[in-house]
């Protein structure tokens, strides 16, 4: 069954259109971080986090199907989930809420298939900052990138 889960979900990503330069629009009081791929000359956008001026997170995926709009969420009162095509996916889970009381860090999620054929081309000028990693030192047949929001 999981064999048939994997095998479908590849089919649909390889059938899914490249994403080409992303072209994020400007949001007053908003910050945008990139977690990209440096490839040769080149550089992917695996994610970005959006800060929201009302202290929201979200975790942002590139996806060439703009259908499906995959993302998670860790809003201000400390609710967290993750949606595609508009759906909540699981159970909305409880964190600690984003006030000046936030101690420690959260566990954001494991999120895996990053790399660089999904075509998102990283413009870090359209960034507040950018995480960079070098292509050569990692394997991204099974680079996983691991968020931990830490206030």
């Amino acid at each position: 069954m999981w064999r048939d889960i994997f095998d479908d979900t590849r089919r649909r990503c390889e059938a899914t259109p490249e994403v080409g330069l992303m072209k994020l629009q400007p949001v007053a009081g908003e910050q945008k971080y990139a977690v990209a791929i440096h490839k040769g000359s080149d550089l992917w956008l695996t994610l970005w986090v959006r800060c929201s001026p009302k202290g929201d997170v979200y975790i942002m995926y590139p996806r060439g199907d703009r259908d499906w709009q995959a993302h998670a969420s860790y809003h201000r009162n400390g609710t967290f989930h993750q949606k595609s095509h508009g759906h909540v996916m699981g159970a909305p889970l409880k964190r600690q809420p984003l006030t000046s009381a936030f101690k420690g860090s959260e566990h954001l999620g494991v999120y895996g298939g990053h790399g660089t054929t999904n075509g998102a081309v990283c413009n870090p000028a359209m960034f507040t900052g950018t995480v960079i990693a070098e292509y050569d030192s990692i394997d991204v047949r099974h680079f996983v990138a691991w968020l931990r929001l830490i206030w």
